[in-house]
């Protein structure tokens, strides 16, 4: 009974050393166990590009903090107030006014009211524009009239020689329309004086202004 009872131990133990001896040579035979693929962790599960939830918020680049953007460029609105630009001859008479008209701040029917003028009161006039008067008040203020409402030739009749050769205009001003011209030699007809002009009679009976210095 003995003899039976290690007979059979021995074979169990001649088995189990085979099974062993054969799981060695398969897992020689298999190769070592591949190595994890990189950025794989170790339970297998493949990174995602998903942020999980309630995941901490990716910390910010270190160095010098990048500038806020700039707010698009606008340019200033301007409220400039605009600032009349006229052409003025200097000149000095006193003329007088045939109506009642208001006295302006500037040449302009829309600029502010210094004084109002009387009609037959006489004003001095210090400069002309091609439809203004400048004028210097009592008070020593600057004001403009409009010509229209001044007295603006007086008579006169007289011949005179040209000195100069000059335009002949429609007004005495020198922007007014050029009518023809007169030349130095010549005798002229002088109706009237304004201002720094004359006004002359032509043999043909035109009428028209040409410079004062014109007879000098």
């Amino acid at each position: 009974m003995r003899r039976y009872r290690y007979a059979t131990l021995g074979v169990i133990a001649l088995t189990a050393a085979a099974f062993v001896s054969l799981g060695s040579a398969r897992a020689q035979e298999a190769g070592p166990a591949p190595a994890a693929s990189p950025g794989i962790p170790s339970g297998g599960v493949p990174p995602t590009t998903i942020e999980p939830e309630g995941a901490p918020e990716a910390a910010p680049p270190s160095g010098p903090a990048a500038a806020p953007a700039k707010p698009p460029h606008r340019a200033a609105a301007r409220h400039a107030a605009a600032v009349g630009h006229f052409d003025i001859e200097e000149a000095n008479a006193r003329l007088q006014l045939i109506e009642d008209t208001p006295i302006y701040a500037s040449p302009s029917t829309s600029a502010h009211q210094v004084e109002r003028g009387v009609a037959g009161k006489y004003v001095q006039v210090t400069g002309v524009t091609r439809h203004w008067l400048r004028v210097k008040l009592k008070n020593g203020a600057t004001g403009y009239v409009q010509q229209k409402d001044v007295q603006m030739v007086k008579p006169a009749d007289k011949i005179f020689m040209l000195t100069k050769n000059a335009p002949v205009r429609a007004e005495a001003n020198p922007w007014s329309k050029q009518l023809s011209a007169v030349h130095r030699g010549h005798n002229v007809h002088v109706i009237g004086i304004a201002l720094n002009y004359v006004k002359i009679r032509t043999k043909s009976g035109l009428e028209g202004y040409i410079p004062l210095s014109a007879l000098e």
